[in-house]
This record gives C-alpha cells, sequence and structure tokens, in this order.
C-alpha cells in the first residue's frame, strides 16, 4: 500500500449525537484497480448500525470513486 499510496483511500467515520461521542466508528479501505474502485476492507461499530451511517459511509466511497474517475465502484 505504501508503495501504491495514490491507489488507496482510507476512510474513517465518527459519529455524535445529543447523547454521546462516539468517536471513529467506521474505517474503510478502498483500492483503485485501473477504472474500478474496490472496498478492500469496511468495518463498522454494531452500536451505530440501522442510523443512517452506512449510507454516509457508502457515499464517501462513491465520492473517492469519482475522484479517481472509475467506471465502476
Amino acid at each position: 500500500m505504501m508503495e501504491r499510496k495514490d491507489d488507496f483511500a482510507l476512510l474513517h467515520i465518527s459519529l455524535e449525537d445529543k447523547f454521546s461521542k462516539y468517536g471513529i466508528i467506521s474505517c474503510i479501505i478502498v483500492e483503485r484497480k485501473e477504472k474500478i474502485a474496490f472496498i478492500d476492507t469496511w468495518v463498522m461499530s454494531c452500536r451505530v448500525l440501522k442510523r443512517g451511517v452506512e449510507s454516509v459511509a457508502f457515499n464517501a466511497i462513491c465520492d473517492a470513486a469519482r475522484k479517481w474517475n472509475c467506471d465502476w465502484w
């Protein structure tokens, strides 16, 4: 990864609400393989599921793919 760092994106998502600061609740590694954005790793805390964070995370992946001008993600 270090040798091809322009082909990888490390995404992280933090969350807080009126009750608590959850901190970093998701980390994602996306790899560019030619014109494809490949989700290498996607981990997310189970305590925040069904709160819309999945959509935010997927939108961040799509943004990385668009930045790379990928055809598929």
